[in-house]
């Protein structure tokens, strides 16, 4: 099995993303389209927009945790606002 590059490693600081660069026809872009929106119900769509519009990730804690270790911040999603009293 091939390692995995992490882009930000700094033992990979040649690796390169290229796939931004590739040029995808609109016929294949429409049939990964019509694929993941058979496959991933719309619940998780919500999830996932809902993640990426306030910066955070789906997954597992122990996937949460990595990411977090890496990235040096939290990624957590919080309520909006300031917290509320707490009752006793």
């Amino acid at each position: 099995m091939a390692p995995r590059l992490h882009p930000h490693d700094p033992q990979n600081a040649n690796f390169k993303d290229l796939t931004p660069h590739i040029p995808i026809s609109p016929l294949r872009q429409e049939r990964y389209r019509k694929f993941f929106q058979e496959v991933i119900p719309e619940g998780e769509w919500k999830l996932i927009r809902e993640r990426v519009n306030r910066g955070g990730i789906t997954g597992s804690e122990k996937f949460r945790e990595e990411v977090e270790k890496v990235l040096g911040r939290r990624v957590i999603i919080r309520p909006v606002g300031r917290p509320g009293e707490i009752r006793k």
